[in-house]
């Protein structure tokens, strides 16, 4: 399967209101659950982000150079050209699995899924972090519904729409529409089932290049109280166990073999054996606790927090002081609040340890793109953005490109284990993980383990490392007057609201 090109809005923005634009999506995402949370009115966070670049002088839009002739592998031996961003997914060859595709910037994710009788294709983000299913009606007049592609009655003759209806409110802004049913079909299946056609959408789905979403989460968080897709899976009877495992690729290795497998894991995409940590959410979310957090083995003094897992948010997002302790150990890095920044070719890897195995995130994942052209300065990917409670991280695509991860519905519990290309895709069977996949005798990452002081990437002087020039948030000629941050432990929010600071390493 390749994803079919799509031409969609792309309004060259800077990667700062790019970053922010993401993190209103997931911020607006979770308020509709109730659960607890600053709210965030996102139009302000984009106008706030737009004030700090013209401080700076720093145009809001960007001349792109365009890569319609950039040629892609995806796996197999086959190539294909990139067509407006979009890098093509070939069919896995495992059973009961669906190719995932990208924006060919790891900021989203997303599957072909055809809908009724005319198997009219609809391009959706696998989405681990709501529980619903829905695309945009045909009498949808949003911008959002205009761009993208819609669905009515006359695009299949087995369309029954009821008279329920959902909505599910963000911050600023909502998708809302009416309950209908009919046919869905992909990784091989072929089912009925009940989903949203959505007659009013946010804005915020203007710039990504996905009609709609196929939510992945667990029916109590489910904003239509209708079965989920995994639900019916499993009544149906097309898969055996109520589980599914996903990969995804990472835009510069140049192999796209992104891959979700329903009901099965398939062990030719993972290293050593899965490990396993309980749900511990009363939201229906999948939520682990997290042991650690470190940068090259140097722990950040940061305990009792949980991370929800979820494949429909690109960045990693925490709450702003957690922010500053893990970028005050990467040298050179700085900030203006909740944006991050760290030196471009910095070698630091970030790690996270859950069930007492450390996974790391490299500068590949979590460092974007420059914030000002002059200067080797480039943006985080990690955000100060609280978008659940004051102990809860979300976790996104940052993090799981690095591992493949499995939801067990049935046992209420995430796993992961280290990811392992697959060149061409993996023709082995996927195997069940309920029966002996534990972390008992496993190497399940090359990193070191749990306490270990290994520094890898740091600097080899001793001492704390200078801060060097002007923060990238400064305006000109204000590096004199912004405040350092002498010490990170017991700063609080309130140094991030304040001065603009370059974050002191090795303290």
């Amino acid at each position: 399967m390749k994803i079919r090109r799509m031409e969609y809005p792309d309004d060259g923005t800077h990667p700062e209101i790019r970053q922010v634009r993401a993190a209103n999506a997931a911020t607006y995402k979770y308020r509709q659950r109730g659960i607890p949370g600053p709210e965030v009115d996102g139009a302000q966070a984009l106008r706030d982000a737009e004030d700090s670049l013209r401080r700076r002088g720093i145009p809001i839009l960007e001349k792109r150079q365009a890569s319609t002739n950039q040629i892609v592998t995806i796996g197999g031996g086959q190539t294909a050209p990139v067509s407006t961003g979009i890098i093509p997914v070939p069919t896995p060859k495992t059973p009961n699995s669906m190719g995932v595709g990208q924006d060919g910037g790891d900021l989203s994710y997303f599957s072909e899924v055809k809908f009724g009788s005319n198997n009219k294709p609809f391009i959706l983000v696998i989405d681990t972090g709501s529980s619903d299913t829905w695309i945009p009606s045909d009498t949808c007049k949003s911008r959002a519904c205009l761009a993208h592609h819609t669905y009515g009655s006359k695009d299949s003759k087995t369309l029954v729409s009821t008279a329920r209806t959902f909505s599910i409110r963000y911050g600023s802004g909502q998708v809302e529409g009416t309950i209908v049913s009919d046919s869905v079909s992909f990784a091989g299946f072929n089912m009925n089932t009940s989903f949203g056609v959505a007659t009013r959408v946010s804005d915020d789905f203007v710039y990504f290049p996905i009609d709609g979403i196929m939510g992945l989460g667990l029916q109590n968080a489910s904003a239509q109280n209708v079965p989920t897709i995994m639900d019916e899976l499993v009544a149906k009877r097309l898969i055996n166990e109520k589980l599914f495992g996903i990969a995804l690729a990472r835009h510069t290795d140049a192999v796209n073999d992104g891959v979700v497998n329903f009901g099965a894991v398939d062990a030719g995409l993972f290293e050593g054996e899965l490990n396993f940590m309980p749900s511990v959410s009363q939201n229906g979310l999948w939520e682990i606790k997290v042991d650690d957090a470190s940068v090259d083995g140097r722990g950040a003094g940061i305990s009792g927090r949980t991370a929800v897992i979820d494949s429909g948010t690109s960045l990693i997002l925490v709450p702003p002081s957690d922010a500053l302790k893990l970028h005050s150990i990467i040298p050179g890095a700085q900030t203006n609040g909740d944006v991050f920044a760290v030196p471009c070719n910095t070698t630091s890897n970030i790690e996270f340890t859950f069930g007492g195995v450390k996974y790391k995130v490299p500068p590949k994942d979590y460092v974007s793109e420059k914030i000002n052209a002059d200067e080797d300065i480039c943006q985080s990917l990690v955000t100060g953005r609280q978008v659940l409670g004051k102990s809860m991280w979300l976790l996104g695509d940052v993090f799981l490109k690095n591992v493949y991860s499995v939801f067990d519905l049935d046992n209420s519990r995430v796993g992961f284990a280290p990811r392992k290309k697959a060149d061409p895709p993996s023709t082995s069977k996927p195997t069940s993980s309920a029966s002996g996949s534990s972390r008992a005798g496993s190497t399940p990452s090359s990193t070191a383990p749990a306490g270990s002081t290994t520094s890898r990437g740091r600097p080899t002087s001793t001492g704390n490392p200078k801060t060097g020039n002007a923060s990238p948030f400064d305006t000109s000629g204000s590096a004199g007057g912004r405040g350092i941050a002498a010490s990170v432990v017991g700063t609080g929010v309130s140094c991030l609201v304040a001065a603009l600071v370059v974050v002191v390493a090795g303290l």
